[in-house]
């Protein structure tokens, strides 16, 4: 749908110039939409409470939330008007594209002040359209099909949901997720549209370790701003032999703290491996701690285990990888010197190995009449030797232009 509006005034404030444009967008929205609109019955209690009194006075139906005991119908209901406010700040912020500059200090990838875009894995017209999609639905469908000159536009905009922050009232909230952190280094980031000056910037979020109801915390400068990148960590060997897995957590003793603790500990608060890059290297760390084990993440479907003949230097690598110069042709990965000694389904996307004496005598606990063998072949387990007693190993998960290369290394 093309939309057109008539743009304020030069003149006007940014302020104004946004509300203006999002008030008309959502009337527009409204009118082209009545006969749907006016099949939703109105909320009667809701109408007639106090919060809403200024609003029905104007002439609003306060619609939501929905009385109907058919959920078909109201998933339906529901999802026509994430679709109609998706529309709507698709259109707004296309049309004040041009002047909106966003700062993350560093977070998610960014780099510097960049121009708000299309598409985009985290803030972008798409990702943003998509979160505010359904709370500019709901508050255009309650809207009468004229609004006076002289109405409060913060007030019509955010009617039902307050598309503002609780604690920063001039600044557009961007996402809705319940934790909303860096992918990269973890950190709760804050990213709102500042509607005075068209900036997108990181504000500060309530500090919930307080004692204090208002203390902040100010947004750092993320210390991994082109992600972990590789990472290493080092295991016993004495053996001198490793037993490798997609997971070995299955032979491991119980331990007195959870890894998802341990994690979040380093954090100070809730944090898994899902959340953000550095949670993945602290993974490690507790495995490595409290296991004498190797966890690392490696990536999806399958990988490759090749050993150096004269170093026992290990590579996990894709058995074939892309031809440069043709995307449909596939080379070899091995190298000269290299045996492939196996493949390791990657279920979990990770790598698992610890030194083989130690993995024969947790089998052994777990169960003493079984063979080592059954409990290999059970785990899909590669066994090789290495050289030290101390044995490195390295993820290149997080260094996507080495995935089609190597996925990670060993001794």
């Amino acid at each position: 749908m093309n939309i057109k509006t008539t743009p304020p005034a030069s003149t006007t404030s940014k302020k104004e110039k946004f509300l203006t444009l999002l008030s008309d967008l959502m009337l527009k929205f409204r009118n082209e939409n009545s006969d749907f609109i006016e099949s939703i019955p109105a909320n009667d209690r809701r109408t007639q409470s106090s919060s809403y009194a200024d609003l029905v006075e104007e002439g609003f139906t306060i619609r939501f939330p929905f009385h109907d005991d058919d959920q078909v119908l109201k998933d339906k209901c529901k999802t026509k008007i994430s679709n109609m406010g998706r529309e709507i700040v698709t259109a707004l912020l296309t049309e004040l594209k041009g002047e909106i500059t966003i700062d993350l200090k560093g977070h998610n990838r960014s780099l510097g002040i960049t121009p708000l875009k299309v598409s985009d894995n985290f803030l972008s017209i798409e990702a943003i359209a998509h979160n505010l999609g359904f709370k500019v639905g709901i508050n255009t469908i309650i809207m009468p099909k004229e609004i006076s000159e002289n109405f409060d536009k913060e007030r019509l905009v955010s009617s039902i949901y307050d598309i503002f922050s609780l604690e920063h009232d001039e600044g557009l909230q961007l996402v809705r997720e319940t934790w909303n952190n860096c992918k990269c280094c973890g950190d709760e980031i804050e990213p709102l549209l500042n509607i005075n000056t068209l900036e997108i910037s990181l504000y500060s979020t309530p500090d919930l370790k307080s004692n204090s109801l208002t203390a902040m915390i100010e947004p750092k400068e993320c210390k991994y701003p082109t992600g972990v990148n590789s990472y290493s960590n080092e295991i016993k060997t004495p053996s001198k032999k490793l037993v490798i897995a997609n997971d070995l957590r299955e032979v491991l003793a119980e331990c007195s703290i959870d890894v998802d603790d341990y994690i979040s500990g380093k954090f100070g608060d809730y944090h898994t491996i899902s959340m953000s890059q550095l949670a993945n290297v602290y993974n490690t760390e507790f495995y490595v701690e409290h296991h004498n084990a190797m966890y690392i993440q490696v990536g999806a479907g399958s990988t490759s285990i090749f050993q150096d003949k004269n170093t026992l230097k290990v590579e996990a690598k894709p058995e074939y990888k892309c031809d440069p110069d043709d995307n449909h042709k596939d080379e070899y990965n091995g190298k000269e010197n290299e045996v492939h000694l196996g493949d390791i389904d990657l279920a979990l996307w990770a790598l698992c190995a610890m030194d083989f004496d130690q993995f024969v005598k947790l089998c052994q606990a777990k169960d003493r009449e079984r063979s080592i063998e059954s409990w290999t072949d059970e785990l899909g387990a590669v066994v090789i030797d290495v050289n030290g007693d101390v044995t490195k190993f390295t993820s290149h998960y997080f260094a996507p232009e080495q995935q089609n290369e190597i996925r990670a290394e060993i001794g």
